[in-house]
């Protein structure tokens, strides 16, 4: 037996399949509304870049985790969204 010959296998990587697509046009929603966010703020002449709204992101994700993921785990992919954010508008690197 291999592990593609178990249906119940084939069946929860097709909702994972589903849940990546899911994923990806959360992360895409949410990059829109952050370069609208950016663009106001070029406008004003405020700084774009803000380690307190990062900070408040995290400790909201980080309190409303309820598992299974670790709290260290659901911190790596937000310091990852971030980062990846920050890279793309210029205002870091990912490394």
């Amino acid at each position: 037996m291999t592990e593609e010959s178990v249906p119940e296998i084939a069946q929860l990587r097709c909702q994972i399949d589903e849940i990546d697509l899911g994923l990806l046009q959360l992360l895409n929603t949410r990059a829109e509304a952050v370069l609208k966010i950016q663009a106001i703020k070029r406008e004003l002449g405020l700084p774009v870049y803000s380690p307190k709204r990062e900070d408040e992101i995290m400790e909201q994700v980080r309190n409303a985790n309820t598992g299974p993921m670790s709290a260290e785990a659901v911190e790596a992919v937000f310091r990852m969204i971030l980062l990846c954010a920050r890279a793309w508008w210029g205002y870091g690197s990912v490394k």
